[in-house]
């Protein structure tokens, strides 16, 4: 886990906080925001982290909500950290791609599946070069942009006590020469060498499998452990996160995170086990 949470989670933290407070202090949005002069949906925004919360704000929040002292200076840290550019910026990122890299490196656990191509946080750059060439045809700084993220991703993660990240891939994903036939043994390589040294649990769903939960799409679920802090609950919630023909899309809403976490479950049992699913990358590896 991260030991300084980066600025979506340190805003996602302190709206959680913020909403404990009001409803333990048995205010209602509508009355906060009639006692702070302003709209209840810019309290209702910086309780769920859609929005930061000023230094000022946060001073009045706690005393609305009489906060003892040594915990308002947790708050007010988190404000302050939440205001702080983080460093997937330069990459220019979609906002839905920014919050699921602003949340990855404090998730207790990432699962992703996929349906078409390996996810971009296993990609060689060999790999990643080729599908941003066909993605991105005719763009090279915006391709460049796309590649160093995966990569740059991929390295903070390295920098830190990873979560654990559980990937499960449809067999179509290691079939397809993406690139050309070095491009793919380098790409199983890569996979076979990530599994054997733990940094990642990875299955397949052969096509003998037929029919599966994954047939609509590829989709990642960050998961994160529970997160108390003297009076405070700081847990953020769990997050599902896919791309689609109108854009990436991410969504904390229950029904949808206990779906896709449900759906993995039952790709997990479909799937070879982690065992025999490095034996079927190595025979794949093999015949390139």
């Amino acid at each position: 886990m991260l030991k300084e949470p980066g600025p979506i989670v340190s805003r996602r933290q302190l709206g959680s906080a913020l909403r404990r407070l009001r409803t333990d202090a048995g205010h209602s949005v509508d009355s906060v925001a009639s006692q702070m002069l302003t709209s209840p949906s810019k309290i209702s925004r910086i309780e769920t982290g859609q929005r930061n919360a000023s230094l000022r704000d946060v001073r009045d929040l706690c005393e609305l909500y009489l906060v003892e002292t040594r915990y308002r200076e947790l708050l007010l840290r988190l404000a302050s950290a939440s205001r702080q550019h983080g460093w997937w910026r330069t990459f220019s990122p979609s906002p839905s791609l920014e919050t699921v890299v602003g949340l990855e490196a404090s998730a207790s656990r990432i699962s992703i599946f996929e349906l078409a191509g390996v996810p971009p946080l296993l990609q060689t750059r060999d790999y990643a070069e080729a599908v941003q060439e066909r993605l991105l045809p005719g763009d090279t700084a915006a391709r460049t942009r796309v590649i160093e993220l995966h990569i740059a991703r991929r390295n903070f993660l390295g920098n830190y006590e990873s979560p654990r990240l559980h990937v499960i891939v449809d067999e179509a994903v290691l079939r397809r020469t993406v690139g050309n036939r070095s491009t793919m043994r380098g790409q199983l390589e890569f996979l076979i060498e990530m599994a054997e040294a733990g940094e990642a649990i990875i299955q397949a769903v052969t096509f003998a499998a037929g029919a599966h939960e994954g047939m609509t799409g590829g989709f990642t679920v960050l998961e994160f452990d529970s997160h108390p802090e003297g009076p405070f609950d700081l847990t953020i919630g769990d997050v599902v996160y896919w791309e689609g023909p109108d854009g990436d899309s991410v969504s904390e809403e229950s029904a949808i995170v206990d779906d896709r976490v449900n759906s993995l479950q039952r790709l997990r049992e479909r799937a070879l086990s982690p065992t025999e699913s490095l034996q079927f990358v190595r025979l794949l590896h093999e015949q390139l």
